[in-house]
């Protein structure tokens, strides 16, 4: 963590990948991107780029993960993120 350091957190043993994040300079984001897709192992997957730094970053991550699951009609499986 910057600032702190080397930090031991818990972690699950295995997880379900449901969105592909790019992290990209903010001159190359577009401001309305057309959904894009990435498909691994059979799977596709909706694909965002945003970037990392910034201070809305991980609302945009949770709000394209909520969106993908409603997508999937998967509403009440918000609370797994």
């Amino acid at each position: 963590m910057r600032g702190i350091g080397l930090v031991r957190l818990d972690y699950l043993p295995g997880a379900r990948i449901r969105l592909v994040v790019d992290l990209l300079p903010p001159d190359a984001i577009e401001r309305l991107p057309k959904p894009q897709t990435e498909t691994i192992e059979g799977v596709v997957l909706p694909r965002i780029a945003l970037t990392a730094f910034e201070p809305s970053a991980s609302a945009k991550v949770r709000m394209a993960f909520t969106q993908s699951l409603h997508q999937l009609d998967m509403p009440d499986a918000t609370t797994s993120l």
